[in-house]
């Protein structure tokens, strides 16, 4: 894993509103379409997966919190992350991910994070997709 990776911070995006002040069991749920593509990367890096929990273990420094459970509907494990930080922008978002076992749900996890949304969850919120066992 990249310091560059390991350091990275959400900045503000300039001249952005600020969000109403939410409960805090209100989220939205961050949707990241994974194309094939993506859920070969994933599972290229399954390869590492000790570099898959150092970038998770970095996210739980940075005050994110998750839960693994079976997801009966689409047979999967589905992995659910939230912020823990109110002044942090992910804070009122749920990132999840799912993939056929815990290790891939974290990979998947991992790489959305990182990858897809650069750290920054509010770049693309609720779109609808159907989803398999790599959502």
């Amino acid at each position: 894993m990249t310091s560059e990776l390991r350091d990275k911070k959400p900045k503000p995006k300039s001249g952005e509103k600020a969000q109403a002040p939410r409960e805090s069991w209100e989220k939205t749920f961050v949707s990241c379409n994974l194309a094939d593509e993506d859920k070969k990367a994933i599972r290229d890096s399954l390869q590492d997966f000790e570099g898959i929990l150092t970038m998770f273990g970095q996210m739980l420094i940075n005050g994110y919190k998750a839960s693994f459970s079976y997801d009966a509907r689409s047979d999967a494990v589905g992995c659910y992350c939230t912020q823990t930080d109110k002044k942090d922008r992910a804070y009122a978002y749920c990132l999840t991910a799912r993939g056929p076992d815990m290790p891939s749900a974290l990979a998947s996890l991992v790489y959305k994070h990182y990858t897809m949304l650069d750290g920054i969850w509010d770049n693309e919120v609720s779109r609808n997709f159907e989803s398999d066992q790599w959502a």
